[in-house]
């Protein structure tokens, strides 16, 4: 009998432990405190670059705008300026690059992004976002 009964403790234990991992709370555990908020990976709502046309040597800022709060979780965003000039946008806060263009001529501005990165790589798929023309006179 009291091998049914440890047999018994012990399947509501696993039973327990299983249902906290799936997202079930434990009515006997205090979760005293604030909950975190959960924001879903977002993706930039809208590219700018500005200006886009004057003389040399043009000065451009390029800007990835953000939704509040959000969590660009794996996604990272490069620019090729046209010029055989590369650069990264930062992962954390203000997402901002400037671009000198030295010489006169038309060049194409074009932003990237790539998915499943983490500090060190990317190992998901890679997309043109955006592509600016920039006229340098």
């Amino acid at each position: 009998m009291k091998n049914i009964y440890i047999l018994i403790v012990l399947i509501l234990v696993v039973g327990l432990g299983y249902w906290m991992i799936r997202g079930g709370s434990s009515p006997t555990v205090n979760q005293g405190g604030p909950k975190a908020e959960v924001v879903p990976t977002v993706k930039v709502t809208t590219p700018t670059a500005s200006p886009t046309s004057g003389p040399a040597p043009l000065k451009v800022d390029f800007k990835l705008a953000f939704p509040d709060k959000a969590d660009r979780g794996s996604l990272y965003y490069t620019i090729e300026f046209g010029d055989s000039a590369q650069a990264g946008f930062q992962r954390s806060g203000e997402a901002f690059v400037q671009h000198t263009y030295a010489k006169a001529g038309s060049y194409e501005a074009v932003i990237t992004e790539r998915t499943g990165c983490d500090e060190k790589r990317c190992q998901g798929s890679t997309s043109v976002f955006k592509t600016f023309k920039i006229e340098v006179k």
